[in-house]
């Protein structure tokens, strides 16, 4: 699994897999400080907000959580999870994760109490990738397509946006679109995807030759 980047106000922050170590930056690619959180487990998505940098601590079955300023850092804020969590997001009262070729979303309150592994169940085959905006859920499936659902965990729609160009591997959200890496091999994959939010207007081939 690949460590997710995220950028918030002036700073960029990263994954350190193999040390792990969170890294940070300026958003200008200056003060690149590779231990910026160190003892972070292994960290393979990062998200952070105005208060706190969240990340899916991959070995160690958990969620790990630390100041904006990089102290207080718990690598096991959210502890004992069964699968392996992949991807990260908060929203509103709430922090989501996916695991790993896993069939569920899990959700805890923002204070890490009320873990609920099995939010969100009966997925096919997540890539671990999880995005949410003021309205819904979305997540990664390995067979090709990108899943969304309710907040609250109804009307989930498991094919949401389908025939994407291969595992959508990654996904951002912005006011009006959905972006994703094909990240398998084969035609029309190596290359980012974008869609409306409502699910139309696909677009494999948004950016390609990556």
């Amino acid at each position: 699994s690949a460590p997710a980047a995220s950028a918030a106000s002036q700073y960029i922050y990263w994954g350190n897999y193999g040390s792990g170590t969170i890294g940070r930056a300026n958003v200008d690619g200056t003060g690149a400080n590779q231990s910026f959180i160190p003892g972070a487990g292994q960290p393979v998505a990062i998200y952070v907000d105005g208060s706190f940098i969240y990340w899916a601590n991959y070995s160690g079955h958990s969620i790990g959580r630390a100041n904006i300023d990089g102290t207080g850092a718990n690598p096991s804020f959210i502890a004992g999870i069964s699968g392996l969590p992949d991807g990260v997001t908060v929203n509103g009262s709430h922090i989501y994760w996916a695991n790993n070729n896993g069939s569920v979303i899990g959700r805890a309150n923002l204070d890490g109490t009320g873990m609920n592994e099995s939010f969100i169940t009966g997925l096919t085959n997540t890539s671990g990738v999880v995005k949410a905006n003021d309205n819904y859920l979305y997540w990664g499936d390995y067979s090709n397509k990108i899943g969304r659902a309710n907040l609250d965990g109804t009307g989930v729609d498991q094919s949401f946006i389908t025939g994407t160009a291969g595992e959508p591997e990654g996904l951002s959200l912005t006011t009006n679109s959905i972006y994703w890496t094909n990240s398998a091999s084969g035609a029309g994959a190596s290359s980012v995807g974008k869609a409306n939010l409502d699910g139309t207007g696909v677009n494999n081939s948004f950016i390609t030759g990556t």
